[in-house]
């Protein structure tokens, strides 16, 4: 299957297991896909590098900016959006209409960053940036998402828009 060059197909959560790992891999060797999203966050992210070096055809990879799953990889200073064993709290997180405190948004702003900045130190080449559970279409996260993708000379995708309670 040959995917048109002005038609992106892109397959999310590379970095979220190693099936997922491997299922992703799969897809771009058959051409059921042409873009992955990459979470940098998650227990498999090394994996996800390993396969990505390991196969050239891996192209188009964006950052997967995660505040739903798995736990952040700064010292997260907002603790009202964690659990108690410090994992995201999706609830807490995934609030359609939720304005942030100075404080709470610049601690997903440092969260944001880091999840850039964990592929771009791994020398993964990132073209884009998006978000588990597209929570970048909130209010809340909108500016901090464009505000990265302006900061990291990234495209922004916006596939779809949230809807609270589909989780």
């Amino acid at each position: 299957m040959l995917i048109p060059k002005n038609i992106i197909v892109n397959a999310d959560d590379i970095g979220l297991s190693q099936s997922v790992n491997r299922a992703i891999l799969y897809s771009y060797q058959q051409g059921y896909i042409n873009s992955t999203s990459l979470l940098t966050n998650m227990d498999d992210f090394d994996d996800a590098v390993k396969i990505i070096r390991k196969h050239p055809e891996i192209i188009n990879i964006g950052v997967h900016g995660n505040f739903a799953e798995g736990k952040p990889l700064t010292d997260f200073a907002a603790q009202q959006f964690l659990t108690a064993d410090g994992s995201w709290n999706v609830t807490k997180t995934a609030k359609l209409l939720q304005l942030l405190d100075t404080r709470s948004k610049a601690a997903f702003k440092n969260e944001l960053n880091a999840q850039i900045e964990k592929a771009l130190a791994v020398n993964v080449n990132i073209s884009h940036l998006d978000s588990h559970l597209h929570l970048h279409t909130l209010p809340a996260f909108y500016a901090l998402y464009i505000e990265a993708a302006k900061k990291y000379d990234l495209k922004l995708r916006l596939a779809q828009t949230y809807s609270e309670g589909v989780i």
